[in-house]
């Protein structure tokens, strides 16, 4: 068994490419462990055994694409090969984490990859475990809000999978902000942004904003975001 390095682990993410990217990707690695063979000096299969299948497969695809007649038989001989070379590829990961330890550098001279085991994950972004937040209310326009969201745990996410869209309501009253069934509904939003018309009597008041998921899933809870205030000019 290899004595695992605890702080990485060595990846090759490959079985997901098209053909023509697979095998550009495999080259590519297979050459940098030709080129830096003292890095891994006793690796299984040799380097060079797998860089003639990457060449071999890498013709075959050029003549299946140009001899449409021969596709089926080259598809099923290049889909042979891209299961040796996969299989290939993450045994040398799994060699190279073993001999090269905590050298990441060395590792991705290698071309291969590292998950950092150090690094807590990344909880996956749901209806249950955030929130929107109503970022800001621009008012570049007179009489009008372009109210912007984000949410409580993503800088990245808007609308979380599950969610079907956010909610938004508002209220001139304070005393009402945060309890929803005080507030206007205004409407839905499916990405970032909601556009808030305001009439003239309306110039110069605080309106108060909250937003909150509807989740694709029935009788799921979701939560309520903080308030948020802007003055209508």
């Amino acid at each position: 068994m290899p004595a695992f390095n605890k702080k990485v682990v060595v990846i090759t993410e490959l079985s997901h490419k098209k053909d023509k990217d697979f095998l550009q990707d495999s080259k590519s690695k297979t050459q940098a462990l030709i080129d830096k063979s003292t890095y891994v000096p006793d690796l299984h299969p040799a380097a060079d055994d797998t860089m003639t299948i990457i060449n071999l497969a890498e013709g075959k695809r050029i003549t299946r694409d140009l001899k449409l007649a021969e596709a089926q038989a080259l598809t099923i001989s290049i889909n042979n090969d891209r299961r040796t070379i996969n299989d290939t590829m993450g045994s040398y990961a799994s060699q190279i984490q073993d001999v090269l330890s905590d050298d990441i550098p060395k590792i991705l001279e290698l071309k291969f990859g590292v998950k950092n085991l150090d690094t807590p994950p990344v909880p996956e972004i749901s209806v249950t475990n955030s929130i929107p937040v109503v970022t800001s209310a621009e008012t570049l326009i007179p009489l009008h809000h372009t109210v912007h969201f984000g949410n409580s745990l993503s800088d990245k996410v808007v609308v979380p999978e599950d969610a079907s869209y956010i909610e938004l309501y508002e209220t001139f009253d304070a005393a009402s902000a945060g309890d929803l069934h005080k507030m206007a509904f205004l409407g839905k939003a499916k990405h970032g942004k909601y556009v808030n018309h305001f009439d003239l009597a309306d110039e110069g008041k605080i309106v108060y904003y909250v937003a909150r998921y509807v989740a694709k899933k029935a009788g799921v809870e979701t939560g309520v975001s903080v308030v948020f205030k802007a003055k209508v000019i």
